[in-house]
């Protein structure tokens, strides 16, 4: 979740967990996905050290193949992603619960978060709730059952919408 204008949020998530960890009762081990922002990348895994002799870990990954990206996203419990189409069709495939993040710039893609929200895929990321907590709460929340006719209705309309047909 590198690129398209979530590096911002990617920064705070971390700042947030870091300020948290103590809290952190469960294992959990975090995993960015940097794509080719080796900046970004180097600044995330400068956070390796503040975690030791806690319950989180974690791990900073740069660009990923298909194959390399499908392992990752099945090993998460959660993800924490904004809801582009491709986000919202790989965590359907994929059976993740998704904490949905809101980029001001990304308008369009609320529509998508909406869709998810209203079929139980996802929930968004509160900003003034602790993120542990939000986090946890994901890991234990079932998935609505595999076929959803109304998340299938949603998913059309999404990827019929005049931007991703590129008519806007």
């Amino acid at each position: 979740m590198g690129h398209n204008g979530i590096e911002n949020e990617m920064r705070s998530i971390l700042k947030k967990i870091s300020k948290e960890k103590h809290e952190a009762k469960k294992r959990l081990h975090l995993i960015f996905i940097c794509g080719r922002n080796q900046s970004l990348a180097k600044e995330l895994t400068s956070y390796n050290k503040s975690f030791e002799g806690t319950a989180i870990t974690m791990d900073v990954r740069g660009f990923l193949e298909g194959p390399q990206m499908v392992k990752v996203a099945q090993a998460a419990d959660v993800w924490i992603s904004k809801m582009g189409g491709s986000s919202s069709s790989e965590a359907l495939t994929a059976r993740k619960q998704v904490l949905s993040v809101s980029i001001p710039s990304h308008k369009w893609e609320e529509r998508n978060a909406l869709a998810n929200q209203s079929c139980g895929l996802s929930d968004p990321l509160k900003k003034n709730e602790k993120i542990l907590s939000q986090i946890y709460r994901a890991c234990q929340k079932p998935l609505p059952s595999c076929y959803i006719p109304d998340w299938e209705q949603q998913l059309m309309q999404i990827l019929s919408s005049p931007f991703l047909a590129g008519k806007m």
